[in-house]
């Protein structure tokens, strides 16, 4: 397997690499729990592969979480792990909040493998019409119309970059690029996740997890358009 770094249209560059994930300008309380924050900048990379999930992976390569998702979960639920112990601890739950309508695509994230209010730690909905950004984040007890606690925006002519910020401070940015030859060929992603020192990566994580699944439904629906419109 070729294992060089492809876009959608090429290699990208050590030197591009850097220049995109350029250190950050501030930290922020944990989110999921003060373990995942770590004194120093960090930089991890989740990769899609056939199977409902990905590993995420640190800079030396070792596969320190996981996220899974839950089969026949309607709606969807992913869980994401914690692998870099010998047991496979459960850190958050992602799960699609259910809507007869929808609008505005919604998530809930809770502790561990729970999905009870008292253990949410986030709910991450897509912007208003005319806001900034793509994904609005609202801690517990603020998810009630007043301004988002983080947002995401996407960077870039293609949109399929992305910084996590608060109060306009940039914490994060996630990547992303094709990272194998086979993941070009089935439009598997890769996000590269920079996070600055004590950031929550698991909470970056978990927004990683919501935009690869914006983008998996965005694809899908671009799919059934073009299938109406052949059929016509």
């Amino acid at each position: 397997m070729l294992v060089t770094s492809l876009t959608r249209f090429g290699a990208l560059s050590q030197r591009q690499w850097t220049r995109a994930t350029r250190p950050l300008f501030t930290t922020a309380a944990p989110v999921v729990g003060a373990r995942y924050c770590a004194p120093h900048g960090m930089t991890l990379t989740a990769t899609e592969t056939f199977f409902d999930g990905f590993p995420i992976t640190d800079a030396r390569g070792a596969t320190v979480m996981r996220a899974e998702k839950a089969p026949f979960s309607c709606p969807s639920r992913h869980l994401l792990l914690d692998v870099s112990a010998a047991s496979r601890r459960p850190v958050l739950t992602v799960r699609r909040s259910p809507a007869f309508f929808e609008i505005r695509r919604r998530w809930n994230v809770y502790s561990g493998n729970s999905t009870s209010q008292s253990d949410l730690l986030f709910v991450a909905a897509e912007s208003p019409l005319f806001k900034p950004g793509v994904v609005q984040v609202h801690l517990p007890g603020r998810d009630g119309g007043r301004d988002p606690d983080f947002v995401v925006h996407s960077r870039g002519f293609f949109g399929c970059d992305y910084t996590v910020s608060r109060g306009g401070a940039a914490l994060a940015q996630i990547n992303t690029g094709h990272a194998t030859l086979l993941g070009l060929l089935f439009n598997m992603m890769a996000y590269r996740i920079s996070v600055n020192a004590g950031v929550d990566h698991a909470f970056v994580v978990a927004l990683t997890v919501i935009l690869a699944e914006i983008r998996h439904d965005d694809e899908e629906k671009r799919r059934r358009q073009l299938r109406a419109w052949n059929s016509r």
